[in-house]
């Protein structure tokens, strides 16, 4: 490969090592910021085929379902990042992490959003972010 190829290639490598540090370090702060309002950590990084959950979440009858958005800089809102096809693949995960663990508590779909760096951050939690669009059958 040339020389210019590798370059680039190393450059993006860089730059989806730090995204992932990154997104990494959100995650531990909402799972943080979960335990100090009394939520017990169920699972991270759960994943069903090509389906995952960020972040799983047990407090009284609920469980949590917490998608994690770790952005440098402030600016996106709910529903930039949050679309309707991101919403079905959380509801289809969560829906096989039900499935999968008999698990009868109540669901909530909650949203993070991090700002920043360790540094100098800002933590936006939001519960009940969304309601999954139910199905009817005939």
């Amino acid at each position: 490969m040339p020389k210019a190829c590798n370059s680039r290639m190393d450059s993006f490598f860089e730059a989806m090592a730090e995204h992932n540090r990154l997104g990494e370090w959100g995650e531990e702060l909402v799972c943080q910021h979960l335990i100090k309002e009394g939520h017990a950590i169920v699972e991270r990084n759960w994943r069903m085929d090509h389906l995952e959950l960020d972040i799983v979440a047990e407090k009284d009858e609920w469980i949590a379902f917490v998608e994690v958005k770790t952005r440098r800089v402030e600016g996106e809102r709910l529903s930039d990042v949050i679309t309707p096809r991101k919403i079905s693949r959380i509801v289809r995960a969560a829906n096989g992490y039900l499935t999968s663990h008999r698990i009868e508590l109540k669901p909530r779909f909650d949203v993070a959003f991090i700002f920043g760096t360790p540094s100098s951050y800002k933590l936006e939690y939001i519960p009940d972010a969304f309601l999954p669009k139910l199905r009817t059958y005939r």
